[in-house]
């Protein structure tokens, strides 16, 4: 890990959360966050969990276990200015239903890997999902 480089890693206990809202918003010295193990069963809202975190470069989610309810992603990953790929292959997203600007804001980030996980069909809110992605170069969205 290079010098002045923040890294976490943390494991989320499904009995603690409701709510990840806003959880790392505004960290601008993180360069690197690992969660693994997250159990979103019971959390309601992830609404801004790492906007604004302006100096991240390494985002690993690891296996996101879904909820059975409806959740919101409402601008989970908006303004990570430095951030160059995102990868949510393991995101279930069955049963989300806001992700206005999830992904706005980027000026680096070159790709986002979905998966078939990545359902969209309960989804009510869309808006500005990749508003302001200066260099976005590749983008399947065949799983949509």
């Amino acid at each position: 890990m290079p010098e002045g480089e923040v890294f976490i890693q943390l494991i989320i206990k499904r009995k603690l959360l409701s709510s990840t809202k806003n959880m790392f918003a505004g960290c601008s010295d993180l360069g690197s966050i690992s969660i693994h193990g997250l159990d979103i069963r019971k959390i309601n809202s992830m609404d801004g969990m790492f906007t604004n975190c302006t100096s991240l470069i390494s985002l690993s989610l690891g296996t996101v276990k879904p909820p059975s309810h409806r959740i919101s992603f409402n601008r989970m990953f908006e303004n990570n200015i430095n951030l160059k790929e995102l990868d949510l292959s393991s995101f279930d997203t069955s049963n989300v239903e806001n992700m206005k600007e999830i992904f706005s804001g980027y000026n680096k980030l070159k790709s986002i890997k979905f998966s078939d996980k990545f359902i969209t069909d309960k989804i009510k809110y869309m808006s500005g999902m990749f508003k302001g992605n200066l260099s976005l170069e590749e983008l399947n969205l065949s799983f949509f």
